[in-house]
């Protein structure tokens, strides 16, 4: 999305809430303790939950180029951000695209220790990246050890946003 002359002012507040009417441009960004958020809108017709990634929707033409989806990373789509908080279907929200995060695992995943690189799995969760590059991209590395099901923390590398 090109520059539109409008600088949009965000509140650090609004950064934990999601609405079904933007009140943001989509694409504002927000920068705040050495963390990147960027306001997205949520097609999918499944909740982006807490510490789960979305991808860039490649397939819907009525966007404004910042439309995510919570589905599997394989059917498409570039890695876009981590969900603050959760944000509803068919809503607008943030994601932080470049920082320390929560982060939630795949379902299958098992436990990994400190400083592992993480992919994308299945419906936001994270996994361990693959031993090569070419096989899993990385997106993030765990800053603790984290435990299959809990919440981690993470570091955010950057995203196509």
């Amino acid at each position: 999305m090109a520059f539109n002359g409008i600088i949009d002012v965000v509140k650090a507040d609004d950064l934990t809430s999601f609405s079904t009417l933007p009140l943001y441009t989509p694409g504002a960004r927000h920068y705040s303790s050495g963390n990147e958020y960027v306001y997205v809108y949520n097609c999918d017709n499944s909740v982006i939950g807490t510490g789960k990634y979305a991808v860039l929707e490649l397939t819907d033409t009525a966007t404004s180029g910042y439309t995510v989806t919570v589905t599997n990373a394989s059917l498409g789509g570039a890695f876009a951000g981590v969900a603050q908080n959760s944000i509803g279907t068919a809503s607008y929200g943030w994601v932080m695209v470049k920082g320390t995060s929560l982060i939630s695992t795949d379902s299958g995943e098992v436990s990994q220790a400190t400083g592992t690189f993480l992919s994308l799995g299945t419906d936001g969760g994270f996994v361990a990246a693959a031993a090569t590059f070419t096989t899993a991209p990385r997106h993030a590395v765990t800053l603790n050890s984290f435990i299959t099901g809990a919440t981690s923390r993470a570091r955010i590398f950057g995203s196509v946003l």
